[in-house]
């Protein structure tokens, strides 16, 4: 009967089957687990809150503070003539000083010369397959290459290379009298190579490549002043920091990414780094000296975005340089040479590699 079952084994609520060390938990029990004591409690509390709040506040101030950019140096007056003949609406403009780059002690003493003659040896490129048309040796005959292009969604892209160096009159004119079809401007006169292949040249010592014919005649004889017309590229040429030997400004964040994507593809850890993908616009400069020195700067769409990639990129390479297993202690120390810092929408990054680092490097990348 109901009466006579053990009320002790029927109710599993029942005391006796507590541990017997439990102890019930008292109505007033403390919910901070103690943080504050319960005399002058509300002013930890009140302390605790400040603390919180001053942090965010300080993170909302580091994100909406201008910082100083370093002085950028001054565009040689040649370089910046001709690019005022620069397709309009331009992505990207790269510049290559070689004849710089051929004077520092880096190039002479660090680059290997198998490297050197490898220099555009590729011929799957136009600019590639006319450099082995001409049988330039690029590092070598070539003291300034400057690259322009222009992305049009749905069209074929415009391209154009201007190259100033030492060229071989007799192969020019071999290459002139093979032409498909020609275009004059001004005084100059073009030639086409190939289908996406037409070329000029400008003076004894500078040709220019493009893949239009309409964007290497308005080159030779400009209808619009790149730097009074074009208001994206031209800025970030501006703070471009190193002008002397090599500097690149993306203009849009599909370029960005896909100049990034093959340098990234292999490491997982840089792909997420900083939301690479949501860069709106990029400035790359290198210095050469012994060693090299470095500035970048990535450019989002608000500061908000600027700030949690910020966040991002300083934790990855803290973590890098004081807990990864997987990289070498050089690896470690490029890593530790690396500073930023977040400028509005924008971080700036800065690095100096000296020459007993790249040897260790080096050193450590032959012992693999």
């Amino acid at each position: 009967m109901p009466d006579d079952i053990d009320k002790n084994t029927a109710s599993p609520e029942s005391s006796e089957n507590l541990p017997e060390d439990l102890t019930p938990l008292p109505a007033a029990s403390d919910p901070m687990a103690g943080m504050f004591p319960k005399k002058g409690r509300g002013i930890g509390a009140l302390i605790f809150v400040t603390i919180v709040s001053g942090l965010f506040g300080y993170a909302a101030l580091l994100a909406n503070l201008p910082r100083e950019r370093p002085q950028a140096e001054p565009l040689p007056p040649a370089v910046r003539a001709r690019l005022s003949g620069l397709p309009l609406n331009a992505n990207v403009v790269a510049y290559l000083g070689l004849k710089e780059i051929r004077q520092s002690e880096f190039w002479q003493n660090f680059v290997p010369d198998s490297l050197k003659e490898k220099l555009l040896a590729d011929t799957s490129s136009p600019i590639g397959r006319f450099a082995d048309m001409m049988q330039l040796t690029f590092a070598q005959d070539i003291d300034t290459a400057i690259y322009t292009e222009v992305n049009r969604y749905g069209e074929v892209n415009v391209s154009l290379t201007i190259l100033i160096g030492r060229f071989n009159s007799a192969r020019l004119k071999q290459l002139a009298a093979r032409a498909l079809d020609s275009v004059r401007s001004g005084d100059y006169l073009g030639y086409q190579l190939e289908p996406a292949l037409w070329w000029a040249r400008v003076s004894e010592n500078e040709l220019v490549l493009s893949s239009h014919a309409d964007a290497l005649a308005n080159y030779l004889q400009p209808k619009a002043d790149f730097w009074a017309t074009d208001s994206t590229i031209t800025p970030l040429i501006e703070r471009a920091q190193y002008k002397a030997h090599f500097w690149l400004a993306l203009g849009s964040a599909r370029w960005a990414f896909g100049a990034m994507s093959g340098l990234t593809s292999g490491n997982q850890d840089m792909q997420g780094m900083g939301n690479i993908r949501n860069i709106r616009q990029l400035v790359l400069s290198l210095k050469l000296t012994d060693g090299i020195e470095g500035q970048s700067e990535w450019i989002y769409d608000n500061r908000a975005a600027a700030f949690f990639a910020g966040g991002l990129i300083g934790i990855t390479l803290w973590v890098t340089k004081n807990f990864s297993q997987r990289q070498s202690e050089s690896v470690k120390k490029l890593v530790g040479t690396i500073d930023f810092k977040q400028n509005l929408e924008a971080l700036m990054f800065h690095a100096v590699l000296p020459k007993t680092l790249l040897e260790e490097l080096r050193q450590s990348k032959q012992n693999l």
